[in-house]
């Protein structure tokens, strides 16, 4: 592994500095696939190992050089605690040897959202539920967990960006609480002989350490990150018969902690029904109460008592027979970064880099969105913040509003386009300052960012028409490129399409989709708005990166770099999309030095090695108007003549294709 992490920087092996730009690998790898034997088996996700070299090569072609690569822990563990899917095991390992053949550094992201398929999202196995006395066919009764396949209306009619409020509903609340804090707050709570916490924790890195092994001595995977996106469960809440916390997202029902424990043991309640309309985000009132009927039914097995009420968080009231809250402040007082995070991530890192020790760990701390605790100082060795960043009015109202947002942390919103766009660099840089003041320098990459491209009721499906996704993803990386951020966007799925989006909950991130690829012509007419994100970036730096960004309006590029005593004289490369942003050649200006340029199938590298001794070097790329790849003075004659040939001839042959 030649990564060295230094200075808020990833380095290369020849000292420079790297800044990954990548894509989450794939959206529907949250879900198994479907098998005429019913059997349930993830062997094939993201793609088959036919289509790997197809899909690796169009990642190439787009300049991205990193891949945070989903997995969870169902598609390793699904059959049973300590029963490994050995199938899926070699799948992973062939799939990412492939990924290797194309100089792609991969990223292991152990991917879950709001705990499992059976409360609303992915990851976890289902008997991780049942082992603790849960019964997930009464979930949507009790109003447990709010699903696409048991919510009672039409898939396709399902309630855009709900499932995040599974975060505060009461199964997936509760699997967090006992995955992070059941020592403490669970004492006594017993699985197959062990104490609840241990039992997940011990089952959970397990899994992931068989992945490690698997693919241990591949130099081209560089880390595994903890877990997607945790949350806290109940964790901190300081009073579980109010709500979560302020930045609780309400979407429809919106129980408090104390109301879906008492759902789940099948007592009625009178629960909150909240909109994302003025009367939430003006009057911060709920929109009505409506009367939930259990009809008998509990989320817990028959003969099992609810875990709280077992814990005496409650007890039911032996003349009225309702429940009376007795502790309502027993998740009070605990910080989820200091008291459960940080154990659990060095006991992790521990244990992988028993198998691989050079392994750069990926941090995650709760959605921006939902966190209530501060982030905490982490001291872990070769450690990343991996900390996610999304536009929000983008991806929960699935519209651009390029004047228009909101303040994730205030809740207050934000108009005209420059306020828009400054609100976000501030936000990342936010996030890069973190990792200065609490990880010691660490480098950042931003672990998933992205957009909707069912923008407007899929308006573009129709029309074909990306240009609201092309500026809203500009939008997003140019804020990213402001900040010289690492990232991972998501999300590339292979199978995505038209109706069921990325085939998970209704979303429709994937860049790419065989029903675009369908529509157009080439090898690459799948990907989706390529113009805002397959775009002219440094992929590796000789000195320290001052300026790295692309102007979409104007078709330009600007690397600025500083030389210091440690420069290397390997040069600098820069990517460029020759084919989306320049068919019709390029120019290349630098204040000094030289350039020479290497042709690839759909781009250009250049390379850019400084003469001078001067502190600050600029390199220009922008469109050319006679058609060839040039270079101002400082250049190698021999070097542009023959890339201008190149083009030329690319030119000639795409006409003959044509004609």
């Amino acid at each position: 592994m030649d990564l060295e992490l230094r200075d808020g920087h990833f380095y290369d092996a020849d000292g420079r500095v790297l800044l990954l730009k990548g894509v989450n690998l794939g959206g529907s790898s949250k879900l198994p696939l479907d098998r005429d034997d019913g059997a349930l088996s993830f062997v094939g996700r993201p793609f088959p190992l036919s289509e790997a070299r197809e899909h690796f090569g169009r990642l190439r072609r787009w300049g991205l050089t990193c891949i945070r690569f989903v997995i969870t822990w169902e598609a390793i563990e699904h059959a049973g605690p300590g029963v490994y899917d050995h199938d899926y095991l070699r799948y992973l390992r062939d799939v990412l040897l492939i990924a290797g053949e194309f100089d792609l550094r991969v990223i292991m992201d152990p991917h879950q959202d709001v705990w499992s398929r059976y409360t609303g999202g992915d990851g976890a196995p289902l008997w991780t539920l049942t082992e603790i006395g849960l019964y997930p066919p009464h979930f949507a009764a009790t109003k447990s967990a709010f699903c696409m396949d048991t919510y009672g209306g039409r898939p396709e009619d399902f309630p855009k960006m709900v499932w995040p409020t599974n975060y505060f509903k009461f199964a997936s609340a509760t699997m967090f609480t006992l995955f992070w804090a059941g020592n403490r707050v669970a004492p006594g709570i017993l699985v197959r002989g062990m104490p609840v916490q241990d039992f997940l924790q011990s089952h959970y890195v397990n899994a992931i350490l068989e992945v490690a092994k698997v693919i241990a001595g591949m130099d081209h995977v560089i880390g595994f990150g903890t877990m997607n996106e945790p949350s806290p469960g109940y964790v901190g809440v300081a009073d579980i018969s109010q709500h979560f916390l302020a930045t609780e997202l309400k979407l429809g029902l919106a129980p408090t902690p104390f109301q879906g424990m008492c759902l789940a043991n099948g007592i009625d309640q009178q629960v909150e029904v909240w909109s994302t309309g003025f009367m939430q985000y003006i009057f911060n009132q709920p929109d009505t109460v409506k009367l939930i009927k259990c009809h008998g039914k509990r989320a817990w097995r028959d003969g099992v008592t609810c875990i709280w009420e077992r814990l005496g968080l409650y007890e039911m009231d032996a003349r009225t027979q309702r429940p009376v809250l007795r502790r309502p402040q027993h998740f009070a007082n605990m910080d989820f970064g200091v008291d459960c995070y940080i154990p659990f991530a060095n006991m992790y890192a521990e244990a992988i880099r028993a198998v691989m020790p050079h392994m750069i760990l990926f941090i995650e701390m709760p959605p921006l969105e939902f966190i209530s605790t501060p982030f905490p100082t982490i001291s872990i060795p070769r450690s990343v913040n991996a900390t996610h960043w999304y536009d929000p009015i983008t991806l929960f109202l699935r519209s651009w509003k390029p004047y228009f947002t909101v303040d994730v942390h205030t809740k207050r919103p934000i108009f005209g386009k420059k306020n828009v766009r400054d609100a976000h660099i501030r936000a990342l840089r936010a996030i890069r300052e973190t990792s200065s003041r609490c990880m010691g320098g660490a480098p950042t990459l931003i672990g998933e960012c992205g957009i909707p491209f069912n923008l407007t009721n899929n308006k573009a499906y129709v029309s074909g028409n990306f240009d609201a996704q092309v500026a809203a993803m500009d939008n997003t990386v140019a804020s990213l490129e402001a900040n010289l951020l690492s990232y991972t966007l998501w999300c590339y799925t292979s199978d995505n399409n038209n109706v069921w989006g990325d085939n998970w909950n209704l979303e429709d991130l994937s860049l790419f989709s065989r029903d675009q690829e369908n529509k157009g012509k080439g090898v690459d007419a799948g990907g989706r708005a390529k113009e805002g994100y397959v775009r002219p970036s440094a992929i590796k730096i000789s000195g320290q990166p001052l300026t790295s960004r692309f102007n979409l309006d104007r078709c330009e590029y600007h690397l600025r770099i500083k030389s210091t005593e440690a420069t290397t004289k390997a040069p600098t490369e820069i990517y460029v999309p020759r084919l989306v942003h320049f068919p019709d050649g390029y120019h290349v200006q630098v204040s000094d030095g030289s350039t020479t340029v290497k042709h690839f199938e759909g781009y250009d590298v250049v390379y850019y090695t400084p003469t001078t001794a001067a502190i600050t070097h600029h390199v220009q790329i922008s469109k050319n108007q006679d058609g060839a790849v040039s270079a101002n003075a400082h250049h190698n004659p021999m070097t542009t003549t023959t890339a201008s040939t190149i083009v030329r001839r690319q030119r000639r042959l795409r006409k003959m294709s044509n004609a």
